[in-house]
């Protein structure tokens, strides 16, 4: 059997495609979550933001109207860049960091966003991709009982000195 060909050009273009496409309706989802008043300062306030509600510009809030008149339609929906979603979210950062203040205490701006949008994709990869979220889940999982297993119950290295973990 010969061997599989690499990508070409347009192919790795179609996955950076999909991919910022797929980023860029996350990010929206962010949007619609923060554009919301009642739902933004429940979200502020579960996460320790002490902060003003940030003040969306308005490029990002015509993101939403963008996405709603291009329906569920994947073929009506315009390809965005990932150039374009990495300044999207630069933009949200800025509003959240501007909304901040001289906050001393709580939750930063960047980690908020970090955090919110790390849960949205999480939930999102649940939607989509049922599948890869459950071995992601479980490879989590994993994780966490090795590093909080006994030293003595981990496997020897290759080495064949045994495996200790540091806290």
């Amino acid at each position: 059997m010969p061997p599989t060909p690499p990508p070409t050009a347009t192919e790795r273009k179609d996955v950076l495609t999909a991919l910022s496409t797929w980023l860029g309706s996350v990010l929206n989802d962010v949007l619609r979550a923060f554009a919301d008043v009642e739902g933004a300062s429940l979200i502020f306030a579960e996460q320790g933001w002490t902060g003003g509600t940030p003040v969306l510009p308005a490029q990002l809030l015509s993101r939403l109207d963008q996405e709603a008149q291009a329906g569920s339609d994947p073929a009506m929906r315009a390809a965005e860049s990932f150039g374009e979603v990495l300044v999207a979210i630069s933009a949200l950062g800025d509003a959240l960091i501007a909304a901040s203040g001289s906050q001393a205490g709580g939750v930063s701006a960047l980690e908020l966003l970090a955090d919110y949008l790390d849960f949205v994709m999480s939930m999102r990869l649940r939607e989509d991709v049922p599948a890869l979220w459950a071995i992601l889940m479980f490879q989590s999982w994993l994780e966490s009982e090795r590093q909080n297993a006994p030293a003595s119950v981990l496997p020897e290295s290759s080495s064949g000195a045994a495996r200790v973990l540091t806290a």
